[in-house]
């Protein structure tokens, strides 16, 4: 039976062994992750037959001459890729409604922060915290890997917008406005960007939307032209 021969790897680190009992010479750097591994019996000089797990036979099937050797003979090298998409893409969204007009009544108000949760659950963006006033809501989203911002919000909108419509006639002309302020988070921003939300209303008894939205830009560095931005 074959010994598949060491050699140095740089990416990982371990303490010095000889290469066998009849090495000359100082001793070599053996990482853990690049100690001999026996190939298979029925090797003949080559790299040695196909890998039989299901996880090493995919990564095998995706490579071309020296490194499948490679696999075979460090198998855990490749084994410590990373074979998950790991994400925390935390977004603070607002928007009003079409000219700021206090279109959202108390009595819906709820409900509609409940459906807006729902799409955003059916996205795999759910959203942590909902809260709002008569013409704007804000959300905190958690956003998901595989959905741009844009398409999220034109959902949110697009559907929340015909669904408010369905409440009665006094919502047969409910629109939102066309754009939206969006503006990333971290981890140790949640707990005060939840009760900056489900504080609007206090908030907004001394603040106007307008005003709230010129400082939430400014304080996130975000450029604008006052001229443009209500139009």
């Amino acid at each position: 039976m074959r010994v598949a021969q060491v050699v140095h790897l740089p990416w990982a680190s371990g303490k010095p062994e000889r290469l066998n009992e009849n090495s000359r010479g100082p001793a070599h750097t053996l990482p853990r992750i690049c100690q001999p591994v026996r190939l298979h019996e029925n090797s003949r000089g080559q790299s040695g037959a196909p890998p039989t797990d299901s996880r090493t036979r995919m990564i095998y099937s995706t490579l071309k001459g020296s490194k499948k050797r490679l696999l075979l003979q460090y198998p855990r090298r490749y084994h410590a890729a990373m074979a998950q998409t790991l994400t925390r893409l935390l977004v603070h969204v607002v928007f009003s409604t079409k000219e700021r007009r206090d279109l959202i009544a108390p009595a819906i108000e709820a409900e509609l922060h409940a459906y807006l949760g729902g799409i955003c659950r059916n996205r795999e963006s759910p959203a942590l915290v909902i809260g709002g006033t008569e013409n704007h809501v804000h959300l905190l989203i958690s956003l998901s890997k595989n959905m741009a911002l844009s398409d999220l919000m034109m959902t949110l909108k697009k559907d929340s917008s015909k669904w408010i419509k369905t409440k009665g006639d006094a919502f047969r002309d409910f629109h939102w406005q066309d754009g939206y302020g969006a503006f990333s988070i971290g981890e140790s921003q949640v707990r005060a960007a939840t009760d900056y939300i489900r504080g609007q209303r206090e908030r907004h008894k001394i603040l106007s939307f307008e005003d709230e939205l010129v400082a939430l830009a400014e304080r996130y560095g975000v450029l604008f032209d006052r001229r443009y931005l209500w139009t």
